[in-house]
């Protein structure tokens, strides 16, 4: 898995922005296939409620939440 797609895909998903798995793999530079593998992942092993919503023709959360995808570092600073 391709963080960086997975940060796109979730910004598409927050929006409800997808558009259906052939649109998304375009807007995504990616296979639908290759799309529909990032969903499952997301679902079963990231534990993201992503589900599909007909009216906006979008996958979308089925709950609030986010993923937080940040630098941490172990160094520290201060006295020895």
């Amino acid at each position: 898995m391709d963080i960086r797609k997975l940060i796109i895909l979730d910004d598409y998903i927050r929006r409800q922005a997808t558009g259906r798995p052939e649109e998304l793999a375009k807007k995504m530079g990616i296979s639908r296939r290759t799309v529909h593998k990032y969903i499952a992942f997301m679902r079963n092993e990231l534990g993201a409620p992503v589900t599909w919503k007909e009216g906006y023709s979008s996958y979308c959360y089925a709950e609030e939440g986010g993923f937080e995808f940040r630098w941490k570092s172990n160094n520290v600073v201060g006295n020895k």
